[in-house]
C-alpha cells in the first residue's frame, strides 16, 4: 500500500446526492439485497473532542434492493413524496409541521399566534395518523369544545386549520377526503351586548390588585389594549422614565401604537418592568414560570377565576370597551382616543413617529379616566 494512502473500507460508496438528498450504498458482505439508500432523519447536537457542541447526523434506511437502479428509484420516489414510505403512519402533527414551514415566511406574527393557538385546541390528535381521523372523530371534538364554551371565533379559525392541514394531505396523496370541511360547527349565536366593569367593580379589582392576575386587567382597563396586545408587549416597548409603551398588532392603524401609562397603573407597571429585567424576560407579562403568558391560559385558568370570585360577569374583551366608553363619556379628543386603542381615522392613518406635542396630548387624553 503506498504511503498516505487511506485503506479502502468495506462499504463502498457509489451514488451520492447533494447534501440532504440522500444517498446510494452498496453495502459489503454476501448479501441477497446489497443496496441500500439512506437519507438524514434529523440533526443532533454532539459534545466534541474539543468539547464544543458539533452538530451530526442521525440517517434512517429506507431499505435494502438487489439491484442498484431499483435502490435509486426508491430513493427518488422518496424525495418526491417524503410520506409515500408509510404514509399510514404521519400523525397529526407531521402535517402540522408541514403546513407551519410553508405558512412562517408568509403570514403576519399574529396569523402565525393564531395557528399555534388553534392547534393546542386539537391536542387529542396530535399522534394520531391523520389517514384515521374521520369525521366522527372531529365532530365529537368540537362538539366537546362548544360544551367547554369555547367561543364561535375560535371554533371557526380552528376548523379552518384543520382543513388546510386535510389539504396539504391531499395534496401529498395522504388522504383522499378533507374531513374538516364538513365539521358543523351550529349556527353562530348572536353577539351579547356588551357591558362595561362599573367604578365600583374596579374600585373591588384595586382592592384586590395583589391576587394573581388582577393588575392584568387594571392594566387593561386603563390603557384599552387587546389581550393579546398585552401579552405580545416586551421590555424594551416601555419607556418608563417618559411613563409610555408600544404595543398593537390587528390592525394597520393599530400596530406599534404608543400608548401613555395612566398614573393609576404607573406601579404596576414599574412592579412588572422590574421583575422582568430581573429575571431577563424578554416579555413584559410572563407566568410563574417566567415564561411569555399564553392567552388561554390566561383566559381560562386566571381571568374567569377572577370573575367568578369577584362576582363580576365580564369577557375579556370588556376591558377593553370600558375604556372606550369611559374615555367617551369624558370627552376626550375623538383623534387621541383612535390613536390610543388603533382605530383607524381613514386617510389619516397613524404614523410610529410622534412628537412631544403629540405624547402629551394622548397622556391628557388618557388621564380623564379615573
Amino acid at each position: 500500500m503506498a504511503r498516505g494512502r487511506k485503506p479502502k473500507t468495506a462499504t463502498t460508496r457509489r451514488y451520492k446526492n447533494a447534501n440532504g438528498q440522500g444517498t446510494v450504498y452498496k453495502l459489503p458482505g454476501n448479501r441477497r439485497k446489497p443496496w441500500t439508500a439512506k437519507i438524514t432523519d434529523k440533526w443532533e447536537l454532539v459534545e466534541g473532542k474539543d468539547g464544543k457542541p458539533h452538530k451530526r447526523q442521525k440517517f434512517r434506511y429506507l431499505g435494502y434492493w438487489e439491484e442498484e437502479e431499483d435502490a435509486k428509484l426508491a430513493l427518488c420516489n422518496y424525495l418526491k413524496n417524503p410520506y409515500e414510505e408509510d404514509i399510514s403512519k404521519v400523525t397529526f402533527t407531521q402535517i402540522y409541521d408541514i403546513f407551519y414551514k410553508r405558512k412562517e415566511l408568509v403570514v403576519s406574527e399574529s396569523s402565525k399566534k393564531r395557528y399555534r393557538s388553534c392547534m393546542k385546541h386539537l391536542k387529542p390528535f396530535y399522534e394520531i395518523p391523520i389517514v384515521n381521523i374521520k369525521i366522527a372523530h372531529l365532530q365529537n371534538h368540537f362538539d366537546y369544545m362548544k360544551k367547554k364554551e369555547i367561543g364561535y371565533p375560535t371554533l371557526k379559525a380552528t376548523k379552518d386549520l384543520c382543513s388546510m392541514m386535510f389539504e396539504i394531505a391531499i395534496q401529498n396523496d395522504i388522504v383522499d377526503k378533507n374531513y374538516a370541511s364538513y365539521i358543523d360547527l351550529g349556527i353562530k349565536e348572536e353577539s351579547k351586548p356588551k357591558s362595561i366593569f362599573t367604578d365600583k367593580e374596579i374600585e373591588l379589582l384595586f382592592k384586590n390588585k395583589d391576587r394573581y392576575g388582577v393588575d392584568m386587567i387594571l392594566i387593561l382597563l386603563y390603557s384599552g389594549m387587546r389581550i393579546q396586545e398585552l401579552l405580545d408587549v416586551k421590555t424594551t416597548d416601555v419607556d418608563i422614565i417618559n411613563w409610555t409603551m408600544r404595543g398593537g398588532n390587528k390592525t394597520k392603524a393599530g400596530r406599534n401604537r404608543l400608548i401613555p401609562i395612566h398614573t393609576k397603573i404607573k406601579s404596576i407597571i414599574k412592579e412588572k418592568y422590574d421583575h422582568a429585567i430581573k429575571c431577563d424576560n424578554e416579555y413584559l407579562i410572563t407566568n410563574k414560570q417566567n415564561a411569555q403568558m399564553e392567552y388561554h391560559n390566561y383566559l381560562n385558568r386566571i381571568f374567569r377565576p377572577i370573575m367568578n370570585e369577584l362576582g363580576m360577569k365580564h369577557t375579556i374583551h370588556e376591558t377593553r370597551h370600558t375604556f372606550i366608553t369611559k374615555m367617551d363619556n369624558a370627552d376626550a379628543n375623538k383623534t387621541s382616543l383612535k390613536r390610543i386603542v388603533g382605530h383607524s381615522r381613514g386617510k389619516d392613518v397613524t404614523s410610529d413617529v410622534y412628537t412631544h406635542k403629540d405624547v402629551e396630548q394622548l397622556r391628557k387624553a388618557i388621564e380623564l379616566i379615573e
